[in-house]
């Protein structure tokens, strides 16, 4: 009884230690984490190569599902609008200026018809253009003089154009008191009004109309002189009166705010910003009316020029931006945010556009201020992948990183045309890399529990075998 006592007390602390290795070897496996990312494709092409085309431009995508197009070009003397066919861009000329044209803007209403807004910078007043009956008309919003910097363009359900600019109402430099001006075009005439008075001519206003007719703008304001310092305001007229309030007072001075609408008519704003000393791109939006602040993106340098913001049918936001490294694209699907690099070149983009279709593929329209080229590129694919994680640390790092998803995909024929970097292959090679090290770790764990398992299978075996 002795012998068979003690070796029952072998199996018994025999299957005790198996018990105990499985949890032991298992636990990487309750650790481990699941996480989906996305690889993107993108297709890119040139528009126009002419020197400095398409430096001000606006993208709109109409109610037939065609992109449509205004800029600036050659050289900057003229306005040109463009439509995309099967054949390519087809661009027909608005006007030649004499002197050079500027913040060049555009909307469609809801029978596509173009509207266009420019600025004179020679005579210092806003154009406006439109096309009846296959001409285009011209009329100047604000003769007044003084009209510099910045204007935007949307057009409300009745189709009449909303209109944001900025007036000098002193002239001492980057630091110029301006005049946020709104105007509307009433029976042929414009009726203007004045929304702020506000520090920083320099940067770019944004402005968008919901479905109750309400104008929405945002904008910037410089009052620091201190280098690198701006404020993003919001203004909304409602029921006759404007509404004025402060988003950041901790923005990039060159805050390039874009401004857009959800389906409960509720703005969201994408800007350059600041965290501390460094440069950012933030996102912000209203809960129960107040302004949630979000920081996207801290690691890659240079935030200035344009910001382009866009919201999905889900409401969710997509945001076009750069950094040193290139061109990014950014969006937010269940409330994880996920980042792409559309064109990777170190330079600097000015006056990004971001468009959605029916079924919410990005399209998007920039300038690259070195190549002195105008661009057009849209989302092909975005194939979803899963990354798992098996240990504390590897779960710890994922979450830190979820949110720069940097798979990089482009078009050969952008690199051919302009010659890209051949960093593209590079970065390639390393996400690929990643991924296949994430599989590693987990093959990794199914051999460590295959081996505990044995262990503990051959520490049972002995401690039956002894008496």
């Amino acid at each position: 009884m002795s012998s068979i006592w003690k070796k029952g007390v072998c199996v018994r602390i025999g299957m005790v230690l198996m018990v105990v290795v499985l949890m032991v070897s298992i636990l990487p496996i309750g650790l481990a984490e699941t996480k989906t990312m996305y690889e993107y494709e993108w297709n890119l092409e040139v528009v126009d190569d002419s020197t400095y085309a398409g430096a001000e431009s606006e993208l709109r995508i109409g109610t037939d599902g065609i992109s449509r197009m205004a800029c600036s070009s050659n050289d900057g003397y003229d306005v040109t609008f463009g439509k995309r066919t099967s054949n390519g861009w087809e661009a027909e000329l608005v006007k030649h200026y004499t002197c050079c044209v500027e913040s060049v803007q555009m909307t469609l209403d809801s029978a596509n018809t173009p509207h266009i807004v420019a600025l004179d910078y020679g005579e210092w007043h806003f154009d406006y253009f439109t096309k009846v009956n296959g001409e285009w008309i011209e009329d100047t919003i604000d003769d007044n003089g003084g009209a510099k910097g910045f204007i935007d363009i949307d057009v409300d359900n009745n189709g009449i154009p909303n209109v944001v600019y900025n007036r000098f109402t002193d002239a001492t430099g980057y630091y110029s008191t301006t005049q946020l001006n709104f105007a509307r075009l009433i029976n042929g005439e414009w009726v203007i009004e004045k929304v702020d008075i506000h520090v920083g001519i320099h940067d770019p206003i944004s402005i968008r109309v919901d479905e109750k007719n309400r104008p929405h703008i945002a904008y910037g304001d410089s009052p620091s002189t201190k280098h690198g310092v701006g404020t993003v305001k919001y203004a909304v007229k409602d029921n006759g009166k404007w509404t004025v309030e402060t988003v950041d007072e901790n923005a990039y001075w060159f805050e390039s705010p874009s401004v857009a609408i959800d389906s409960d008519n509720e703005p969201h704003i994408a800007y350059a910003g600041r965290n501390g000393e460094d440069d950012c791109i933030k996102y912000a939006n209203r809960n129960n009316g107040e302004w949630e602040i979000t920081i996207l993106e801290m690691d890659g340098g240079f935030y200035e020029d344009t910001v382009a913001l866009t919201i999905d049918s889900e409401d969710d936001p997509h945001i076009l931006f750069n950094d040193y490294n290139g061109l990014r694209y950014s969006e937010r699907e269940d409330g994880v945010w996920y980042f792409d690099y559309v064109y990777f070149k170190d330079t600097d983009w000015y006056f990004k556009s971001i468009e959605l279709d029916s079924n919410d593929k990005p399209r998007l329209l920039y300038f690259d201020h070195k190549g002195h080229y105008l661009s057009y590129a849209w989302l092909e694919s975005r194939e979803a992948f899963q990354i798992e994680q098996t240990t504390v640390d590897d779960a710890n790092e994922f979450e830190d990183e979820s949110n720069s998803n940097d798979r990089l995909n482009v078009n050969d024929k952008e690199n051919d045309i302009k010659g890209g970097d051949s960093k593209n292959n590079d970065i390639e090679t390393e996400s690929n890399q990643d991924v296949n090290s994430d599989e590693t770790i987990s093959w990794s764990s199914v051999l460590v529990i295959l081996v505990m398992v044995i262990i503990g299978t051959i520490v049972t075996v002995i401690l039956v075998l002894r008496k």
